[in-house]
This record gives C-alpha cells, sequence and structure tokens, in this order.
C-alpha cells in the first residue's frame, strides 16, 4: 500500500525540490530490497531461534525480543524516512508502520518529530505498544500547542 502512495505521490515530489525528488527516486529501490527480502519472514527469529511470523509490527516488548537482520532495519528504517521526506501524507506513512516492519523505533521516533508529524507519531507508538511515550508527547503537545 504504502509503495502505490509513494508511485501516486511521486510526481508531488517534483514540486518538492531535489532532495524530496531524490528519495521519490530512492523508494522504489528500497521496496524492492524490502522484496527481496523476503518481506521479513524468513529474517526475524526469536532467542531460541524459531521463526514465527506475526501479521502485525511487534510491541516494543516483542521487539526487544526478536532480532531482525541487520540490513532490514536498515532498509525499513531508510524506507520510512523517505517516505517523510517526500512529504507522503501521514497515512501514507502510517500505513507502512501499520506493516510487519524492521524499522528502528527510536530513529523513526526522532525523524517524525523533527519532521512535525506528530500523527504519525503516535501511531508509531501506537503499534509498538510505547504508550509511555505516546503520553508523554501528547502532553508535551498540550502544553506547547503545537499540533
Amino acid at each position: 500500500k504504502a509503495a502505490e502512495q509513494q508511485h501516486t505521490h511521486s510526481t508531488h515530489a517534483h514540486a518538492q525540490g531535489p532532495q524530496s525528488m531524490a528519495l521519490a527516486a530512492l523508494l522504489p529501490f528500497l521496496m524492492e530490497a524490502r522484496e527481496r527480502m523476503g518481506m521479513l519472514e524468513e529474517l526475524r527469529t526469536d532467542a531460541d531461534g524459531s521463526n514465527p511470523f506475526l501479521d502485525v509490527a511487534p510491541t516494543i516488548a516483542e521487539a526487544e525480543e526478536e532480532v531482525f537482520d541487520p540490513e532490514a532495519v536498515e532498509v525499513d528504517t531508510a524506507i520510512v524516512q523517505a517516505l517523510v521526506g517526500t512529504g507522503l501524507p501521514d497515512e501514507g506513512v502510517a500505513g507502512f508502520l501499520r506493516e510487519r516492519n524492521a524499522a528502528d523505533a527510536r530513529a523513526i521516533e526522532l525523524c517524525l518529530q523533527s519532521a512535525g508529524r506528530h500523527a504519525v507519531l503516535l501511531e508509531l507508538y501506537r503499534v509498538r505498544g510505547m504508550d509511555r511515550q505516546a503520553l508523554e508527547h501528547l502532553q508535551a503537545l498540550a502544553t506547547t500547542g503545537d499540533e
């Protein structure tokens, strides 16, 4: 879904400048790399070496128990950063985060904070079970008045 939305959005990237255009051009390559990795199914292992596949993004507790191939982490993190950098609407970025992915939650958190993408940040917190961070973010928004 995110790849389709990215493709539709890539024409919008031309109006946003060279950096956005470069990120839009990078996305198909990253998505292809992700597909070559088997959509992470084969890259995920638990501490006991088993490979159960879950349909949703792991919570922080689950993520701490699983190990992703470092390349999968880098690719998925880069995909989210590129989606944000191209200016893809929040729902497109959130859609990718809702899918099973190996994106580094902390790196994505910083990316979304710096881009002011509060709704997507809250979705990251929700799908990863980061309730405390969500509450702290909402409290900070309430005190600063940012939307």
